[in-house]
């Protein structure tokens, strides 16, 4: 199995996770923090517990911290899990990491690869051709190989700088953004694009799927990342299971799937044209979403999530920036220029944008 050098960009719950999965599987993997452990955190390493898929120890010796990215080291992958607020960050944070064959895994909530993109081009714009990693033939990419975007299905807790907690989900899905040949990766990606994503984790704990489809593979994660961060929120911060058992609220988490259903059909089909129906294998480039996955997300909210607070809700809690405009905004605004109606989904942004506004989120 080949051994990767990887640089994890946003070191919270989610990166620690996915980089200590990749550590655990004899990668070198480095981690970036905004503010470096402490001392007695260092000394210790990082832990990470998981009920489920076996706990993991980075001993002080190999646990690579950093608060610069231009004192870390080039990488193969550069696995960036910040949250969507600081998107306008990430060019700067990953161009002392970039060589023409890295590839960048970005595991970001909501829809955001487009903005991604632009804010990556103008970077490489900005360096100009004196850039060594700038290669481009005006097609495609000049900074790297290639952009994914990456869909986390995983419940975990960073409960200190050098502890990550693990509670349920462990799975990783990615499609290609666009690639060093083309800015349009849902029709230009290649086999060698999907291969060396599955091999990053080969020999992981981490099950992974690559999408051949990213938008949808965005929507999809949407469905279950809008209604239940959204209405625990605005209840004030309550967790998932309760909006699942009480019956009001599950009826509005059920209406706002719809909603985003809806949006999300109408703009795959404004993008490719018919969906394939459910007869046919063979007709059309996507599959609409619906009853079978809605039915499928609220088993899995029904029976594996439990009392979680969503990570939208622990930033409200803590008075943190929440990621409203990626998530929450972004479909509204598309929704508008479908034409398809989201009051239900209009209500709950409203109430979240009033809660930034209150406390100056």
């Amino acid at each position: 199995m080949a051994r990767y050098k990887v640089a994890v960009v946003g070191s919270g719950a989610m990166g620690s996770y996915f980089g200590a999965r990749l550590w655990e599987a004899g990668h070198n993997v480095q981690f970036y923090h905004r503010s470096k452990p402490s001392l007695e955190e260092s000394k210790a390493g990082l832990y990470v517990s998981s009920p489920t898929d076996g706990d993991i120890h980075i001993p002080s010796s190999e646990w690579e911290t950093f608060d610069d990215t231009s004192q870390m080291q080039v990488a193969d992958w550069v696995l960036v899990a910040v949250k969507s607020y600081a998107l306008d960050a990430i060019p700067n944070l990953i161009w002392p990491l970039l060589q023409p064959n890295t590839r960048v895994l970005a595991i970001l909530n909501g829809l955001v690869d487009e903005d991604l993109l632009l804010a990556v081009q103008a970077k490489s714009k900005a360096e100009g051709s004196n850039n060594a990693n700038n290669r481009s033939n005006g097609d495609g990419l000049s900074c790297c190989a290639a952009v994914y975007g990456g869909v986390a299905f995983l419940g975990s807790n960073r409960t200190d700088t050098n502890h990550i907690e693990h509670l349920f989900g462990n799975r990783l899905s990615a499609g290609v953004a666009a690639t060093s040949t083309s800015l349009t990766g849902a029709v230009a990606f290649s086999k060698v694009d999907e291969d060396a994503f599955l091999q990053l984790f080969q020999g992981t704990k981490v099950a992974v799927e690559f999408e051949t489809n990213l938008l949808l593979c965005r929507w999809r994660k949407m469905m279950g990342n809008v209604p239940f961060n959204g209405i625990s929120v605005a209840m004030g911060g309550i967790a998932v299971d309760e909006i699942a058992r009480d019956p009001g609220l599950r009826e509005l988490a059920m209406t706002i799937i719809d909603e985003i259903v809806a949006t999300a059909n109408a703009e795959l089909e404004s993008f490719y044209g018919p969906a394939a129906t459910e007869d046919d294998e063979t007709g059309g480039v996507w599959k609409p979403l619906g009853e079978a996955e809605k039915a499928k997300l609220m088993d899995y909210v029904d029976n594996s999530v439990g009392n979680y607070q969503t990570s939208t809700t622990m930033d409200f809690l803590n008075r943190r920036p929440m990621e409203v405009k990626y998530m929450f905004r972004e479909p509204i605004d598309r929704a508008d220029r479908l034409g398809v109606p989201v009051p239900h989904l209009r209500t709950i942004v409203a109430i979240l944008e009033a809660y930034q506004r209150k406390y100056h989120l």
